[in-house]
């Protein structure tokens, strides 16, 4: 499969993802609460560096300089490739008040219980759940309009029971790859216009019929696309270790797989290209470790060695990290 326009990749879900989606992944990580959240972004608020900055109407005193960065990106025009331009001018929301910090600001513009959500996994994950900023975006390429308006139209959440299994997915992840960079995770409000079928993208955008699906179907679809993140961030999913852990060889202009049978799903091997290969492999090694490491130890070593760290989720005492 080709990379295609600006290098994001459409997702589709097959059988054998679904089936797999039923088993109970090894050592789930479960939500942080409200008051475990907002302690975190307090005690964040106090650590150094600290910096003063004007954000979008907002002068932040004295704060954080992870939590400015994190508030700006809640805030501020995105480009196609979702990296923060100007601010979102929001002085009209502000010149009446003393608010002065980002988790303050962060709770005007979203509201208390989204405020400090948003807040805290883009400070502490570096995802960023906001949908403001893209209705600025203009279309490039006139060939590509219904890629752009998949790709681009987005809707608010609607509230924190909605996030909760893509963001059980999130929590997850393990240390060592957060904070994420440039990354998102929204709901388009609408069905994919290039293809009616697909659930979620690599530019993790969720489609209507994905709300079809059970929570832990869900989480293990989202936890797929944050291993493209993963595999595009480090160009991991076109190493050459990659490649051969994997069994992926380069033939004249095509990339073909030499070990099929190690396939991990009727998706991945659906699909059959190198980067959902990579991302199905990512979800495996985290939530069905030991099927991984049975149909394909090399998969298993590569990602252990090259992506996880060492860390692996075999052992019960691996739930304690």
């Amino acid at each position: 499969m080709t990379k295609t326009f600006l290098g994001f990749i459409f997702v589709m879900l097959a059988i054998g993802q679904i089936a797999m989606a039923n088993r109970a992944p090894h050592c789930p990580k479960g939500l942080p609460t409200q008051p475990e959240m907002l302690k975190k972004l307090q005690d964040l608020s106090l650590e150094s560096p600290q910096k003063n900055y004007g954000v979008g109407g907002l002068f932040i005193h004295a704060e954080n300089a992870v939590l400015i960065d994190a508030y700006r990106k809640l805030v501020t025009y995105k480009d196609t490739k979702i990296r923060p331009l100007n601010d979102i001018d929001f002085y009209s929301r502000f010149k009446e008040g003393s608010c002065d910090k980002a988790l303050c600001a962060a709770q005007t513009i979203f509201g208390n219980e989204m405020g400090i959500a948003y807040l805290y996994y883009a400070a502490v994950y570096g995802i960023n759940l906001s949908s403001l900023g893209y209705d600025r975006l203009k279309l490039p390429d006139p060939n590509y309009a219904l890629e752009f308006k998949a790709w681009y139209t987005v809707r608010p959440w609607k509230n924190l029971e909605e996030m909760a299994p893509m963001l059980k997915a999130i929590v997850n992840l393990p240390k060592n790859i957060i904070p994420m960079t440039n990354t998102r995770m929204l709901h388009s409000g609408i069905v994919n216009p290039v293809k009616s079928s697909i659930l979620a993208n690599g530019l993790i955008t969720f489609y209507e019929p994905f709300d079809k699906l059970r929570d832990d179907e869900k989480e293990t679809i989202t936890y797929h696309e944050l291993g493209h993140t993963v595999g595009t961030e480090g160009h991991l999913d076109i190493s050459d270790e990659w490649l051969e852990a994997a069994g992926w060889q380069v033939q004249g202009n095509q990339v073909i797989n030499l070990r099929p049978e190690e396939f991990l799903s009727d998706y991945a091997a659906y699909k059959s290209d190198c980067f959902e290969d990579f991302a199905e492999t990512f979800m495996y090694y985290r939530y069905y470790p030991q099927v991984l490491l049975e149909k394909s130890p090399r998969r298993y070593e590569y990602m252990k060695k090259y992506v996880y760290d060492g860390l692996e989720y075999l052992a019960e005492r691996a739930c304690a990290l």
